[in-house]
């Protein structure tokens, strides 16, 4: 259980890198989710560069210590997209104090950068760099790692494995071919959504040629928001990862630009628990955002015996109401409700898992009807709940098959 609570923090914390990184330029970046690394693989411009201009702007706000603007001046030494060896961009963009304290742990530019070289996105004109590694000698094993996580994330070593698509520029809900080369023998899962949900699209064996394809659907959470860069991304990861590996198994990353229909304002999965419930009553939960058809294994913490499957409807929602399972509450009322893609089952539940929602029970006991006369049409006498939680059940398995009777075909499988 310690296991899963820890798996599920971290969930948490990839689920608010979506907020963390897709702003646009020029606005804070939150301290939360995976780190400048994941902006690279959409960067226009990926580099390694040396800071040689570093000029304070004029400044009319608050004379309190903070970001100041300043005129930012960078030499190019290595080009991982977008850039050429020598080129000089110049960016405004504000720039902390010395010493100022910095929640996040990435490298941020300060007032004393100037001179240091740094591997990062750096956009010419108005704009915050992404930077993954900021020191005063491009050496050692940092920037070692750094410059293996640029090259992964950007595909510009030529020597590491591949992947793209097919069509090189997918239109949104239609098929994509995901194609692989140069992968080292083992097994590997595809990816969809560097940042999130990191849905599988697939789970493969690579031989001896180092190729593999997996054909997909670009998913609805996928597809570009409003005001959002017009890119979906996929990534390969190795089932078997090293510790001190910085991506995390991560081998290659594609983030192909996609066209066509823009996602709704809130296009990831999520689930919903009714409120108010009591835990020795039923409790109803809601998903929308699923892919349509798509079969999803729910689990609630805390009832390690309870588990069911439900099939998302054309519209890539559902919704059920079962009984509180006995230990589906916990901490005096918590319910947490998991959700997961019930294929590839080769994986474990975690890796699978494509959101979470949690909801607090009310104080006491729910309510039971008052007891009738006899044959007053009650059924029973009103002190055993176990009837109403048949019918909540069979509800339930009516919803299900509801929903499974409406859907639209079987969903080609990924892959």
């Amino acid at each position: 259980m310690r296991t899963r609570m820890a798996m599920l923090l971290a969930f948490v914390a990839l689920a608010a890198s979506v907020a963390a990184f897709g702003r646009a330029p020029g606005t804070a970046r939150a301290c939360t989710g995976p780190g400048p690394s994941a902006v690279l693989p959409y960067a226009p411009r990926v580099m390694e560069a040396r800071i040689v201009g570093l000029d304070p702007l004029p400044w009319d706000g608050p004379v309190t210590p903070g970001p100041r603007p300043y005129r930012v001046t960078v030499d190019v030494s290595r080009a991982y997209r977008g850039v050429t060896v020598g080129e000089r961009l110049t960016a405004t963009m504000d720039v902390l104090p010395p010493g100022y304290p910095q929640p996040c742990p990435s490298p941020e530019l300060k007032a004393d950068s100037l001179g240091k070289w740094f591997i990062g996105a750096f956009e010419p004109g108005a704009g915050n760099a992404a930077i993954t590694w900021l020191g005063l000698d491009p050496s050692g094993p940092e920037w070692e790692r750094a410059t293996a996580v640029a090259e992964v994330m950007t595909g510009s070593n030529p020597a590491r494995p591949s992947l793209r698509t097919e069509p090189a520029e997918p239109v949104c809900g239609e098929r994509v071919r995901l194609i692989g080369e140069r992968f080292a023998p083992g097994t590997y899962a595809v990816r969809g959504g560097l940042w999130y949900p990191r849905r599988v699209e697939g789970v493969v064996h690579v031989g001896g040629d180092g190729t593999f394809a997996v054909e997909t659907r670009v998913a609805v959470s996928a597809c570009r928001l409003p005001g959002w860069a017009p890119f979906a991304d996929y990534f390969v990861q190795s089932l078997v990862r090293a510790e001190d590996d910085p991506l995390g198994g991560i081998a290659a990353v594609a983030a192909p630009p996609i066209h066509g229909q823009a996602a709704s304002a809130r296009p990831y999965p999520e689930l919903s628990i009714a409120t108010p419930f009591f835990c020795d009553g039923g409790i109803e939960i809601t998903g929308k955002g699923f892919e349509p058809g798509e079969a999803i294994a729910l689990r609630m913490g805390g009832a390690e015996a309870w588990a069911t499957t439900v099939t998302a409807g054309p519209d890539g929602s559902f919704a059920f109401g079962i009984p509180v399972p006995p230990g589906g509450c916990v901490n005096q009322g918590n319910v947490i409700v998991m959700a997961a893609q019930a294929a590839f089952t080769e994986l474990p539940f975690e890796e699978r898992m494509l959101t979470i929602a949690s909801a607090w029970a009310e104080p006491g006991s729910a309510p039971r009807p008052a007891p009738g006369p006899p044959n007053a049409g009650s059924g029973h006498d009103g002190g055993n709940p176990w009837p109403e939680a048949a019918l909540l059940a069979a509800g339930a398995g009516t919803l299900a098959a509801f929903a499974a009777s409406r859907r639209r075909g079987e969903r080609l499988p990924p892959g």
